[in-house]
């Protein structure tokens, strides 16, 4: 937990600086999913979930688990509370529920955020920075399988 709260306190300033947005007041759990590995935001009630259990083999791209997946999360945070314009007045009156940011972002563009913010503070630090996703990609266009911008949008997620 101790952990958890100072990659918060870290990162806090520097996720505002990249989103543009604050988040004021959060809940964090600390979930124990048994040997899950993982975590997840709830931006309706502002909550970050992380699971307990760190993963049994080191993550490519993550040196320090508990910093990355806490980037991570509250990265999500960050950008699915943002607040702006006529949905942002509604949102600030009437909940995160009514922020169009949180149900009209594709999944693999709200994930794609969170994994550039987790690799946007340290040069060792982030999926950005193992070489995974590069190869994924080349290997995927290479054969000709390289997903359209509806398939990586709209369920079923192949």
């Amino acid at each position: 937990a101790r952990d958890v709260l100072g990659a918060l306190a870290c990162r806090r300033s520097l996720l505002e600086a990249l989103t543009g947005g604050r988040v004021d007041r959060a809940w964090v759990v600390l979930d124990d999913a048994g040997a899950d590995a993982n975590g997840l935001t709830d931006p309706v009630f502002r909550r970050i979930h992380l699971f307990a259990w760190p993963p049994e083999t080191k993550l490519v791209g993550a040196p320090d688990w508990e910093d990355t997946v806490t980037t991570h999360e509250f990265a999500h945070l960050h950008q699915l509370t943002r607040r702006a314009g006529v949905p942002g007045v509604l949102a600030a009156g009437l909940g995160n529920a009514w922020n169009p940011v949180v149900w009209a972002t594709p999944g693999w563009l709200a994930e794609g955020w969170a994994v550039y913010a987790e690799s946007s503070f340290d040069p060792l630090a982030g999926r950005l920075h193992d070489g995974f996703f590069d190869a994924y990609l080349e290997a995927r266009a290479r054969e000709g399988r390289f997903p359209t911008a509806l398939d990586a949008t709209h369920l079923p997620l192949e």
